[in-house]
């Protein structure tokens, strides 16, 4: 068999769950990193190439980060990543 990179696979862009005000969507985490590692994903990317990463404050992100987190116990093996970039809208200072 193949010596695979650790990070060989399929990895899904996952959207944010979000309620209807807005707000993150916790209680659906489980369920949709579930659906994804049931239909072959090796893992899933948050606040990646969906675009809608910088929408969400630091803390919001961590909020979400961690939820996340938790499901690794849940399905071993399935691999979690996230985007770090975020535009800055602060200006230079003078």
């Amino acid at each position: 068999m193949p010596n695979l990179h650790p990070l060989a696979g399929v990895y899904a862009a996952a959207l944010t769950p979000l309620k209807p005000d807005g707000s993150m969507d916790l209680e659906s985490i489980p369920v949709l990193l579930r659906f994804l590692a049931a239909r072959g994903c090796h893992g899933a990317l948050f606040f990646g190439t969906t675009g809608e990463g910088p929408s969400f404050s630091p803390a919001e992100r961590e909020v979400l980060l961690r939820s996340v987190r938790s499901f690794r116990q849940q399905v071993p093996g399935f691999r979690l990543l996230a985007g770090t970039g975020t535009p800055s809208s602060a200006r230079p200072s003078s």
